[in-house]
């Protein structure tokens, strides 16, 4: 077959794997990346990417992460201090045009320092792509030195100096240009541009405002849905799952400040609930007092969603210059301003340096060579407000600044093209795509005109935006629309985006068709993660379809067996057909509920989602499975994967699991741990706000206890050696981060918790199979107890005295063959399904 189909079919395969669920990160990225390093091996003399130079890097030079395609170099900054920042290079296999390639820099989104590793998305399409680490971001090797400051004046400036090397203007630390780093690849450096995922689109206005007169032929900028705008960042107007802020009226574009009050004790209402302290650590919220009632309501009013941050004087709630104004007007605060409260002044000066939507005069005026694409979609992926502001922000600011080129959304034809070479057929199918001319006013009466349309995911998007900016540059076509993409045989295997999954939003498409099982690379993208031995998840392969033997944890089985010291198991039988990521509790009525993700046989709507089994008997007899619904999960979130259940004191179950509000199919620095919260076990109501998270780092696979008061959650760090978070909470919602867990023999803390004498065991897996060890009180913990017996991700229940229940993940059967065991425990008749 022909090189193009090979990598096609390659990345077909790839886009099984690279999935979101368990433990599966580094498991799935390896195999992604081994299968398209093994379509590069196959290409001779052009796969240089793949291993582009001989051990040890170019002249010396950093090996890549293992892992991660391309070159790991540092390049020179002042703010990275003397070891400068941490800038991968990926060339591509093939060119996209016959004089060479263009640069695509990626600029991360979110306000999290990020890192020079990164899913590549354009080196297919024929692009050099660069990701980097803004200043104290990354780990080991691909760290970037410096501190992080929030996206403040040190992460520009470490962007300018990424942005001269990618323009060969600046060499790295080892004196090599960016050509010395693509191998046979001639890289069109006046060719380059930066593409601004989410808040990174900030990050890459203020670049252009303070740094332009350093590379002022930068070619292209492409945003996609940058928050722009004062209050854009911290989500003043509404988002996610709270929805529009009441005080807004989005027909006239007016905040009523009016309504603004101040809470002595509300906790400030960080967006997202993500920082260096839980948002209960302070006190003193402003708020929008909708009843009029002079007193916080969560029914009835709206906090004011503001940007934790310590930036040196302390951890302080950043809101925009304009609530802090109205509030000192009108004393909101008293006589004396907390000390968590910035002055209108510090605010002014803060944002100034993080919101870009005055620089762009002057990015426009430095860069008078920078083409701007502004993606933004019918829902945006973040903000709330329905006449979508922060679009118009800067829609309309490069346009009024005259840039060369301002335009919203991509061309019709390179969505078209995209979506034909890539994976987004299905999620394309019956949608019209807006096509609207460059140079186009446009305002609050007329935004929804030129909006892209939900299910594609907006990396495909995002690919279109970004080639028709290097096309236009390369060709000089400037033209107000475009008929045709303008280099019909530059390569188009990309890297697909994340799959369809449920809902939409960044990587998420609609669900399948009823009455037919996800194809590969079309379905609900699976949340359940490998086991020992076993390929991430995937959607299930419609009849008479799918990977061999072992493709997918359709192929495995969920294994209960019974002990009387939790430590000597029975032989086991089967729990669930098609299962995995369990979790086991004892209730308050000693009733034992089983969650787990589930696969079932055939082309069933509840393919890949959370349901649970329950048992009255000590587990003799259980139910059917029930899938579970989540009342309030806001539909942009990715739908619930890794389950884990946890009794509390009043004796509701409460589930954690882990979600990412951006809505990413991707395991990224936006996955953490939700939870929501139940009385029966099936039924539950989201709990807004994320329990645990990690700078730079998904977080996944918790487990969580609730043990003389104090809630106690664990999560696996990354690879075994690394060990596990531990957080504790009084209530189950707001941990505190302690020491993390060191991991003893290897083991992997991939498992489950559960009461055992006064303290807590442990069940996790590892290379010589499942253990457990104890700990009073989660800091200290035995050296593990080997239990004798394989599988993976363990969960155990202490039934009575001389009863353990134990459910874990199969071993993976070969297609056709009977279950992983013996016959099933006798269940009884299926509930009724939850509404």
């Amino acid at each position: 077959m022909g090189v193009g189909a090979q990598l096609h079919r390659s990345l077909a395969v790839a886009a099984l794997i690279l999935r979101p669920g368990r433990k599966s990160a580094m498991f799935s990225r390896s195999v992604c990346l081994a299968l398209v390093a093994a379509w590069l091996g196959a290409m001779g003399s052009t796969a240089r990417c793949a291993e582009p130079f001989p051990p040890g890097g170019p002249r010396g030079g950093l090996r890549p992460p293992q892992q991660q395609l391309g070159v790991l170099t540092l390049v020179p900054s002042s703010a990275g201090g003397e070891r400068g920042i941490a800038v991968r290079v990926l060339p591509p296999p093939r060119p996209r045009y016959d004089a060479g390639a263009p640069v695509v820099i990626h600029v991360a989104g979110g306000v999290e320092p990020g890192a020079a590793v990164g899913r590549p998305e354009f080196f297919g399409l024929g692009f050099v792509e660069i990701f980097f680490g803004f200043p104290g971001g990354g780990e080991g090797e691909a760290a970037s030195g410096g501190r992080y400051d929030f996206r403040g004046p040190d992460c520009t400036r470490a962007l300018a100096d990424v942005i001269r090397f990618a323009t060969g203007r600046a060499p790295d630390k080892q004196g090599r240009r960016i050509d010395d780093l693509a191998g046979n690849i001639k890289v069109l450096k006046a060719n380059c541009g930066l593409l601004g995922s989410s808040h990174g689109g900030n990050a890459c206005g203020l670049v252009m405002a303070r740094h332009g007169e350093e590379f002022p032929d930068l070619a292209w900028y492409a945003s996609m849905e940058s928050p722009y705008g004062e209050g854009m960042v911290p989500v003043e107007l509404g988002g996610l799952g709270g929805g529009v802020n009441p005080a807004y009226d989005p027909k006239t574009g007016v905040l009523d400040l009016g309504r603004l009050a101040w809470s002595d004790d509300l906790p400030p209402s960080g967006f997202p609930r993500r920082g260096p302290a839980p948002p209960s650590a302070l006190k003193g919220a402003l708020y929008f007092d909708i009843n009029g009632d002079g007193r916080f309501s969560s029914e009835d009013d709206f906090p004011a969603n503001v940007f934790l941050r310590d930036v040196g004087g302390g951890l302080k709630a950043w809101y925009s210059p304009r609530i802090l104004r109205e509030a000192e007007r009108r004393s909101l605060f008293g006589k004396t301003r907390p000390p968590h409260i910035p002055s209108v002044a510090e605010a002014e000066r803060f944002w100034r340096d993080r919101e870009a939507s005055a620089a762009v005069p002057d990015a426009v005026r430095k860069c008078p060579s920078a083409a701007v694409i502004v993606y933004a979609g019918e829902r945006d992926h973040v903000q709330a407000a329905p006449d979508h502001p922060h679009i118009l922000a800067q829609i309309e600011g490069f346009r009024q600044a005259k840039a060369r080129f301002v335009r919203l959304n991509p061309d019709r034809a390179y969505v078209e093209r995209i979506l034909q070479a890539g994976p987004g057929l299905l999620a394309a199918e019956g949608r019209k795509f807006a096509d609207n001319d460059a140079g186009r006013a446009w305002d609050r009466g007329n935004i929804r005109e030129g909006l892209q349309p939900a299910g594609p995911p907006i990396g495909l998007y995002m690919q279109a935006a970004v080639c028709e900016l290097a096309d236009r540059t390369q060709a000089g076509n400037w033209a107000a629309n475009l008929d045709a993409v303008l280099y019909p045989q530059a390569p188009t295997e990309p890297v697909p985006p994340p799959p369809a999954g449920p809902g939409r939003l960044e990587g998420r498409g609609p669900d399948p068709p009823a009455g037919r099982g996800p194809a590969a690379g079309e379905g609900p993208m699976s949340a359940s993660g490998p086991r020992p031995g076993q390929p991430p998840p995937g959607p299930g392969p419609p009849a008479g379809r799918g990977p061999a033997a072992g493709g997918g944890p359709w192929e495995r089985d969920l294994l209960i067996a019974a002990s009387e010291d939790g430590t000597t198991f029975a032989p086991a039988e089967t729990f669930v057909e098609g299962g995995g990521v369990p979790s086991l509790i004892k209730d308050a009525a000693g009733r034992l509920v089983a969650a787990f993700q589930w696969f079932p046989a055939g082309d069933s709507p509840h393919f890949d989602r959370v349901a649970v089994k329950t048992t009255e008997d000590g587990g003799k007899t259980w139910s059917a499975p029930q899938p579970i619904t989540v009342e309030g999960l806001p539909e942009t979130y990715q739908r619930p994967f890794d389950p884990t259940l946890a009794l509390a004191a009043d004796g509701r179950i409460r589930m954690y699991f882990s979600c990412s509000p951006a809505g990413q199919r991707l395991l990224d620095a936006s996955v953490g741990t939700y939870s929501a919260i139940s009385t029966d076990g099936v039924r539950y109501r989201f709990e807004p706000g994320v329990r645990f998270s990690a700078p730079g780092r998904a977080v996944i696979d918790c487990a969580v206890l609730r043990l003389g008061g104090k809630w106690h959650y664990t999560a696996p760090r990354g690879r075994p050696d690394e060990g596990a978070y531990h957080a504790v909470s009084d209530d189950g919602l707001a941990f505190t981060r302690l020491d993390d867990i060191p991991s003893a023999d290897g083991v992997n803390w991939l498992g489950n918790l559960m009461p055992y004498g006064g303290g807590m065991r442990f069940y996790g897996n590892s290379p010589r199979g499942m253990w457990w060890a104890f700990s009073k009180d989660g800091r200290e913990w035995t050296r593990p107890t080997y239990l004798g017996i394989g599988g993976g991700d363990p969960a155990a229940v202490q039934v009575s005295d001389k009863k353990f229940l134990i459910i874990y993940t199969s071993e993976p059967r070969r297609r056709g063959q009977p279950p992983a065991a013996g016959p099933r425990p006798p269940q009884t008749a299926p509930g009724r399904a939850a509404p």
